[in-house]
């Protein structure tokens, strides 16, 4: 570890485990306990999403490891959507929303229809909403129709705002065609 990683370190932590308080002051002045910390962290093949430890190649799927830190942000947002701990799909979701990726839909599409998770459902069809591309409206429309009571109520609002997306594009286009011929 580096010297201006240690400076990271040097401020109070403070850790809760089992209903104790535990202050541990300087922390990084001991290499082995920044080594402990930095053990303690579970780590996931990207591609797999199996537990690889701290190793440069997935022994599951045989995956790069290191090549996973060149990959976009989006990209790995994307990829951030078949995660097994179930709020990480969620949180890449609504982030892939708010960034309105065109590159996000159709694994967002997927994940939509295929989810077992109706939470994680519901953020996927929140996020094509948010993003508002025409690929979604079918999937929307299927959805608004069928399922958990969530993800319908979620379709339809997404479906809404997809329509008055449309619409508001329509007016534009008119409205700059009346500028050309008038």
């Amino acid at each position: 570890m580096t010297p201006g990683r240690h400076l990271a370190f040097r401020s109070f932590l403070f850790f809760w485990w089992g209903g104790l308080r535990v202050f541990i002051r300087r922390f990084a002045k001991c290499d082995d306990a920044v080594e402990q910390f930095t053990m303690s962290l579970t780590y996931f093949c990207p591609s797999c999403w199996h537990e690889v430890g701290s190793v440069n190649t997935c022994p599951n799927c045989g995956a790069d490891l290191r090549a996973f830190s060149g990959r976009s942000y989006e990209e790995k947002l994307v990829l951030a959507l078949r995660h097994p701990e179930p709020t990480v799909p969620i949180r890449a979701a609504t982030i892939l929303g708010k960034l309105k990726s065109e590159k996000a839909v159709g694994p967002l599409i997927e994940i939509a229809a295929s989810a077992k998770d109706p939470y994680i459902q519901e953020s996927a069809v929140e996020a094509l909403g948010d993003i508002g591309d025409d690929q979604a409206i079918f999937c929307l429309d299927h959805l608004s129709r069928e399922g958990a009571v969530r993800v319908r109520s979620a379709a339809e609002r997404a479906l809404k705002s997809l329509k008055a997306q449309q619409n508001a594009a329509k007016e534009q286009d008119s409205e700059n065609m009346k500028r050309r011929n008038g």
